[in-house]
């Protein structure tokens, strides 16, 4: 079985599990009946908790749906919170961040049987112990039981899709481990600090407790986005040094590609760069779907509008959207960004996702970003192309010299040869000559002895 197919049947099987854990859950116990007005405040709490969700990665985030859940599971029950919980999760998902149906009911089904299956293990803690319900002493270690239990169970069932696809790389597992347990951390406190306020306090100190909760709460949720984006913020530079790095545009791009990808997702990645008087492809990224195909025909026009207007296009849902009437049906979400440097737009960089409603605007800002990086890129080899060729030129023109001087080279050392016979010749003419003296002093002496 491929990864991809456990994937399907673990989304389905949460899809169907979770409604039918529910239902069982309130039919088994018919006092949530009577608990309506508790369980309206749980939803509006679970949706405003749910509904401000903090971005962690590009595909994980960080919720308060757990103070809900134990601090309605303590004080109120365990199914009037499954439903509370239900219900905030598809107006949340499915009304609010415009998710797919089928997708908030996969996330409803994770919470249920997260919360369900916590609950049944606190429960099982306390009868094996033998305590009394209540908050005293002994209910310590059921209690953090149940938070851990709270704790793992939701955070395994969220992350064990990604986990199986193998969609975290290292750095980015430590950092959603990092922050989960920070975020964690927050909800017990606060769930503590809920539960003690309601048992041991009138009512009249509630509302003070949540007003300062809430201030608290989105004091935490502004430090928490601050460091968060700090991450990101050093991904970003990392991809600014691939830009100065002396490397060609070809690799320049496909090093930006893979930093990229750790921040934002997409099916098909493409640059296109102005030359010649009209865009053409410049690059197509190596990760995408393994099915893509030539992008839509009316593409062309879309991305010459971005090109003369010089602004992002985001399309949501690209099935509805009358200006892509021929794209494939894994394509409903497209980004088309401006490469721009200066006033001048370059080129276009263009993200395609299976999903609707991708792209947010924190991920068009970082694409914007990435965007800009490119052009920067693009401009840089620019400016060193006539560096380039001169120092081509130049290579060419010591390589000539470096023939030629071979060439005398080997000419010289051609005369330095004939020289050496020339002299050979007139040291053996020489020994003749003196032979020859030799002798006619020999016939000399001969002659005046006769």
């Amino acid at each position: 079985m491929t990864a991809n197919r456990l994937v399907t049947l673990y989304s389905r099987g949460l899809a169907i599990g979770g409604p039918l854990v529910l239902v069982a859950v309130l039919s088994a116990d018919p006092r949530w009946t009577n608990q309506l007005l508790e369980s309206a405040i749980m939803v509006t709490a679970a949706i405003a908790l749910r509904g401000l969700q903090i971005p962690l990665s590009k595909y994980s985030y960080l919720t308060q749906t757990g103070l809900v859940g134990l601090t309605g599971s303590l004080l109120v029950g365990a199914p009037a919170t499954a439903l509370a919980i239900a219900v905030s999760v598809i107006v949340a998902d499915w009304l609010w961040h415009k998710k797919m149906f089928s997708a908030a009911l996969v996330n409803l089904g994770r919470e249920v049987l997260a919360l369900v299956g916590a609950y049944g293990v606190y429960g099982l803690i306390v009868r094996a112990a033998g305590v009394a319900p209540g908050l005293h002493v002994e209910m310590l270690l059921p209690l953090l039981l149940y938070g851990l239990a709270y704790f793992g169970f939701s955070r395994l069932l969220f992350y064990f899709a990604l986990t199986i696809r193998g969609k975290l790389e290292r750095d980015e597992r430590m950092l959603i481990f990092r922050y989960e347990c920070i975020s964690f951390g927050a909800t017990v406190i606060a769930s503590a600090t809920l539960v003690g306020t309601v048992v041991f306090w009138p009512p009249e100190v509630w509302l003070i407790v949540a007003a300062l909760l809430a201030f608290l709460g989105l004091l935490f949720k502004t430090m928490l986005e601050e460091a968060i984006s700090a991450e990101e913020l050093n991904k970003i530079h990392a991809v600014e040094a691939v830009i100065t790095s002396n490397i060609s545009l070809e690799d320049s791009f496909a090093r930006i590609e893979r930093l990229a990808h750790r921040l934002v997702d997409w099916g098909d990645f493409r640059i296109y760069r102005r030359q010649d008087g009209r865009l053409q492809l410049a690059y197509r990224g190596v990760i995408g779907r393994l099915d893509r195909g030539e992008p839509s025909s009316d593409t062309v026009a879309l991305r010459e509008q971005v090109v003369q207007s010089g602004e992002t296009v985001v399309i949501n849902d690209v099935t509805h959207d009358k200006r892509i009437a021929d794209a494939a049906l894994s394509v409903q979400s497209l980004v088309m960004v401006p490469l721009k440097f200066g006033d001048q737009v370059i080129g276009t960089l263009e993200l395609e996702h299976h999903k609707r409603k991708t792209y947010r605007s924190k991920d068009v800002l970082s694409i914007a970003t990435f965007a800009n990086q490119l052009a920067t890129a693009i401009h840089i080899t620019e400016l060193r192309r006539p560096l380039v060729e001169t120092v081509e030129t130049l290579t060419q023109q010591l390589a000539t010299l470096a023939r030629a001087a071979k060439g005398l080279r080997e000419a010289a050392n051609a005369v330095a040869q004939s020289t050496g016979v020339i002299r050979e010749g007139v040291l053996a003419e020489e020994g003749e000559v003196s032979g020859g003296l030799q002798a006619t002093e020999s016939l000399a002496q001969v002659s005046r002895r006769v």
